[in-house]
This record gives C-alpha cells, structure tokens and sequence, in this order.
C-alpha cells in the first residue's frame, strides 16, 4: 500500500516517513504542494497524508486538484492540520479530504486512521474489480471469452462511424464450423464445447492485434477488420482457414480433423452501407461457400452484384484491393 506524505517541514516529514514505514506501507514524499501533485500523478498513491499550510500550494488546494482527476483508482486522502475548528473541517471536506489528523498527532490515531483508509481502498478497488467482471461477462461469450453477439454489433456501429469519417474501409468475416452437429453426435456436447474453445484460440492467433473477433452464435464467428481491403481481408480468412484444416482437433482421447466455410466483404465500394446489409452480404457469401463444398472462401467484394463472385477469389486467386 502506498501512502504519499506531503509535508513541507522536513524534520517532521522524515519523523512521518519514519514511522509510517515501520507500519509496512511504501513511502512516496513531497515537499509542497506543487510536488505533491506531481507525485500524485506519477505514483498514483492508495492514501495521501496532506499537510494543511504548505508553501506554493496549500494542502486544501492540493486536494481540490487531486479530486478533479479522473482515475480509476480510489485515493484516499487524510489532512494533518492545526486546524481543527468546524468551519476548517468543513472546508477540508468540501475540497475532497476523507479524514483529519489534528497537530501534533497521536501516533496510535495516525496508523488507526491509516487502517481506515487502508480498508476504504481496498473496498474501492473490490468494487471496480466486480464491475470489471461484471462488465466483461456483459461484453463476452461465456465458453470462448470473445466478444458476444452484442458487444459485436456495438464494436460494428464504432467501427461503421470510424470508416466514415476516415474514408477508410473495413472488412468483415463471417466463419461457420462445417457439419458441427456431427461432433456433438459423435463425441458429445462437452467435446462440441472444447472445439470452440480451441477454434477461438485459433481465430485470434492468426488475427491482427486490433482486429475484433466474436462468437456471433452457436458454432458462428465474426471478425471486424479495421482497415482492411479486401485482399487483406481474404488472406486473413485463407490463414484461419488453413490453420483449422491442417491441424487437428485433440478432444479427449481423438484428434477430431475440423474445416469451416467463410464469407468476407469490405465496405470498399460503398463506405457509408448500412451495418444490416454489410452483414446480410458478408452472409450470402458464407451461404454460397458452403454450397460450393465448404471449407473455402467467398469473398463478395462488389456490393452491386452480391452474387457476383470470382472462381479465382473461392481458389485463392490474387485480389486487388
């Protein structure tokens, strides 16, 4: 735990700095005001000890400007003041102060409020780390951990807004594992569940960092590709491809071989289409994938002609982006 002492004194801040070391917290010191939202901004400390009258930048002041940065991370802040009548109190605790330590102090009420502020922090930080969860279970697919179908559309429209504005296109994956219920009859629903487990470690090792990958539904994923044409596009779906043909699947005690059919489209002739129709395209091309045979990629890149795709493209052919 680390506790920033803010003192301008420098008998006392050493006597300070002393004795709250031998209680176990981590010391960060300033000899200002100034100094010490420098420290504050840099170290982010758990609990401030703030002297009240300090030179450049008096202790309640001091507060006031902490208060109004924006972290995640709770400080809580004690005042060592002299100043210890109602209306004083009333402006330390106007200005963000938690808790007050009247001049001279008892050492004994110095750790004790420590204590307190000790325990508010890690309060503190239980609660974001909840909310963290919380929000990652509302965001993710609760087998694999991609994105679910939700979080998807919603990174879709962020994405939609950014392509617009940029002028820049972005691409969109749609995979469907081929004749899944296969598995599932054949090995059971737990081995079905290791499958999509692996496929989407897979998915996202041969994914660029940025790109956004989720579980649209049952044994369905799509990827948002910012930035991509579509030749990336097709090389990023090829790559998937054949790292899921040409590996097995271990499950249990079998090596299970696995191939899955893809349908990719860019919004490269038409920036401003709509998310529906972008996403209806990119479907028609995994349909027509899994007419052809399965365990290839159609691309439809011309939004004129959605039906219009290239024998050259469903093989491998070079794509001009």
């Amino acid at each position: 735990m680390n506790v920033l002492i803010a003192e301008d004194d420098r008998v006392a801040r050493a006597q300070i700095e002393s004795l709250v070391s031998s209680w176990g917290y981590n010391i960060i010191a300033a000899k200002d005001g100034l100094e010490a939202i420098k420290m504050f901004n840099a170290k982010k400390p758990n609990i401030i000890l703030l002297d009240w009258v300090m030179p450049g930048l008096e202790g309640v002041n001091v507060c006031k400007k902490i208060r109004s940065i924006k972290t995640e991370q709770y400080t809580y802040i004690i005042m060592l003041t002299a100043k210890v009548n109602q209306s004083d109190i009333i402006t330390g605790l106007n200005a963000g102060a938690d808790d007050f330590v009247g001049k001279p102090f008892n050492n004994e009420e110095l750790r004790l409020r420590l204590e307190v502020g000790k325990r508010v922090v890690k309060l503190e930080s239980d609660l974001l780390a909840f909310q963290q969860k919380l929000k990652h279970q509302a965001d993710h697919d609760f087998l694999t951990g991609l994105y679910n179908r939700s979080a998807l559309m919603a990174r879709l429209k962020e994405e939609k807004v950014r392509s617009v504005k940029n002028k820049r296109p972005y691409g969109l994956i749609m995979i469907d594992i081929d004749h899944f219920k296969n598995v599932n009859d054949t090995y059971g629903h737990q081995a079905g569940d290791d499958v999509l487990k692996e496929f989407s470690v897979r998915i996202k090792e041969f994914c660029r960092a940025y790109d956004i990958v989720g579980r649209f539904g049952g044994e369905e994923f799509t990827i948002i590709l910012p930035n991509a044409g579509l030749n990336t596009a097709y090389m990023i779906a090829e790559r998937i491809r054949c790292i899921i043909t040409d590996k097995p699947f271990k499950i249990l005690d079998n090596e299970i071989k696995i191939t899955s059919s893809f349908g990719v489209s860019t919004n490269m002739n038409n920036i401003e289409i709509e998310i529906e129709e972008h996403l209806k395209i990119c479907d028609d091309a995994l349909y027509k994938a899994k007419e052809g045979g399965r365990n290839m990629v159609v691309c439809a890149d011309d939004l004129k002609d959605r039906l219009g795709y290239s024998q050259d493209v469903q093989k491998g052919g070079t794509i001009q982006e």
